[in-house]
């Protein structure tokens, strides 16, 4: 592990991860949106991915959802929402929501005991209303200031009402190193991400649960604690897995052109310090999975709930999916 990457205490206790691909798309949307003053390479468009993350913790038995992904009644959004993506012309497909995922795999609504909402935008708070009044809603720091009351009552609200009625608002603690809450904001206000330990003991394991910290992983890999490799393995232009046991590898003088150029462009201000402080020292762990909310680059790496993502350094999903993101500067 490079000498600066940040170096996280031992947990005796885990959680369960799942990610949840929800197949859901807005879009197109054009790279200039997240980054100015426009693409660079061959990267014009960004390819989203929706996940969304169940948490379990078996001591106590809570389950937690970090984040929702999109809701399928985008005419319910609060107005704001809603011209948002008027004035955008985007396409919005949701085959279904979070709630559904849950139940058509026997996962009770009522056993959700909270949702985090990473930050206060519609692609990732989804429809709490589609789950009991008694699944807490947990939020950042500055939030409920900045964002409640919540529409109608407040007209520019970008929330609705029916999102946090009668629930009430939380930060839980299990106090035992398995679940950290972290402040990341940034690129909105109270935005938060979370660390989840997912190997208990000495070599403890660890998911970075990073929101919209970052939108590609481009824009905190590579990095001063983790340079590009002069041979990138395994190569990021083959299909995942197919690459391991022949030696293959792509030579990262490949994307000289293409890094110098993003390292030269003014980087998104909302997010830029904090992936940079925040994302790059965990990122650079070897016991460290970074999963940010839109990364499509891990889609053929990971498995998807139902399945745990709980064995990912077992399976090599940090050595097959680190450099993937590079494919889309081909």
């Amino acid at each position: 592990m490079p000498s600066s990457a940040i170096i996280i205490p031992p947990s005796e206790t885990s959680v369960d991860v799942s990610i949840i691909d929800t197949k859901s798309y807005f879009g197109p949307l054009g790279v200039e949106y997240f980054l100015k003053p426009g693409p660079v390479g061959a990267h014009k468009t960004v390819g989203a991915a929706f996940y969304c993350f169940l948490v379990h913790h078996k001591p106590s038995n809570t389950r937690l959802l970090f984040d929702l992904a999109l809701r399928k009644d985008v005419e319910n959004l609060s107005r704001s929402m809603r011209k948002s993506i008027e004035q955008g012309g985007w396409e919005v497909n949701v085959p279904t929501d979070i709630a559904d995922i849950l139940s058509s795999n026997t996962v009770p609504l009522e056993s959700i005991n909270g949702i985090v909402w990473s930050h206060h935008h519609w692609d990732p708070i989804g429809d709490p209303s589609t789950f009991p009044s008694t699944t807490s809603l947990i939020v950042g720091s500055g939030f409920k200031d900045e964002f409640l009351p919540a529409y109608p009552e407040n007209p520019d609200s970008p929330l609705t009402q029916d999102a946090i009625l009668g629930r009430e608002v939380v930060e839980p603690d299990f106090k035992d190193g398995s679940f950290y809450f972290l402040d990341t904001p940034g690129h909105t206000i109270g935005h938060v991400s979370a660390l989840a330990c997912t190997t208990a003991g000495d070599d403890s394991t660890f998911m970075l649960l990073g929101g919209d910290v970052a939108h590609h992983a481009g824009e905190f890999r590579p990095s001063p604690f983790e340079p590009m490799p002069a041979e990138i393995r395994p190569d990021p232009r083959k299909p995942a897995f197919q690459s391991n046991g022949n030696g293959s590898f792509c030579p990262g003088s490949m994307f000289e052109r293409v890094h110098r150029g993003a390292l030269e462009r003014s980087m998104d201000p909302r997010t830029t310090p904090f992936y940079q402080t925040t994302v790059q020292p965990f990122d650079a762990n070897d016991n460290v999975f970074t999963a940010i909310a839109h990364d499509a680059s891990l889609a053929d790496v990971v498995d998807f709930f139902p399945n745990s993502a709980n064995e990912w350094k077992a399976k090599g999903w940090k050595r097959e999916g680190h450099w993937r993101f590079l494919s889309d500067f081909i």
